[in-house]
């Protein structure tokens, strides 16, 4: 079942990475944030959830007839219903990170945990198998969606739908981040490729397993480093004293605590 679930990832993953393209950093990294901007960031990344949400599900019979696994098709299916769930917050959830509204935003995403977790519990003692995994992840994306609409003051409006003007204001920013994220993509994904392609999905199922457990600790604290330190990191981005004395101070805890 995980085996499954770490194929359908492997595409999933890379169509977070379109989907997003670092234009929700730029939100936070932006000194001056229009509504304009915002209002552009939000329809780009919605009709680019929507866009490969459909380019997952046609291709949905070819990935899984790559691997071999029949199981895989009406995963990916299901799979492709987050793109668009998390699209469609992935502005809001931007906006309350350069508040540093970091509270609202655990809350969020441990209560929208906890309903997923027990839903996927539910569906596996009830048979469902792998889609219990699938259920869980349209559940804690949904839940995420509908609390970050809520948590922030934000709405898009359909006056202009994408100002390019805008748009190309980010455009140097979120295409060198974006270029970073693929090639960290490829490095990162290679081996569960490899492992689903030319082994089993039992196979890729323990090692994508057991590597998760291994990188779990190293993850989860410069995740919540990088997510905390970033706003800040923004708003004194002409202040290379400050930056300097926040990085090292975060970067020397990290190592302290590893």
């Amino acid at each position: 079942e995980y085996g499954i679930m770490a194929m359908a990832l492997v595409i999933i993953n890379l169509g977070i990475l379109l989907r997003d393209l670092g234009t929700s950093a730029a939100i936070i990294q932006k000194k001056s944030l229009s509504q304009d901007l915002v209002n552009t960031v939000f329809w780009l990344n919605s009709f680019m959830g929507l866009a490969l949400a459909i380019i997952v599900a046609v291709s949905a019979p070819f990935v899984s007839s790559f691997y071999g696994q029949v199981k895989l098709f009406p995963v990916l299916i299901l799979l492709s219903i987050t793109f668009p769930l998390s699209s469609c917050a992935a502005t809001h959830l931007a906006l309350l990170e350069r508040e540093s509204r970091f509270k609202t935003i655990s809350f969020i995403e441990v209560s929208s945990s906890i309903i997923a977790v027990i839903v996927a519990i539910t569906m596996a003692n009830m048979g469902f198998g792998v889609f219990s995994l699938v259920g869980q992840a349209i559940i804690l994306n949904l839940m995420s969606a509908i609390q970050f609409w809520r948590a922030s003051k934000w709405r898009p409006y359909f006056k202009r739908f994408i100002n390019l003007d805008e748009l190309r204001s980010i455009f140097g920013f979120s295409a060198n981040l974006s270029l970073f994220n693929f090639i960290n993509y490829f490095s990162r994904n290679a081996d569960s490729f490899i492992i689903g392609k030319f082994l089993s999905a039992a196979i890729l199922g323990s090692y994508n397993l057991a590597y998760r457990l291994m990188l779990f600790p190293i993850q989860t604290l410069t995740f919540v480093a990088n997510r905390s330190l970033y706003p800040i990191l923004s708003r004194h981005q002409d202040d290379n004293s400050v930056i300097s004395k926040n990085y090292f101070n975060c970067v020397f805890i990290i190592l302290m605590l590893t």
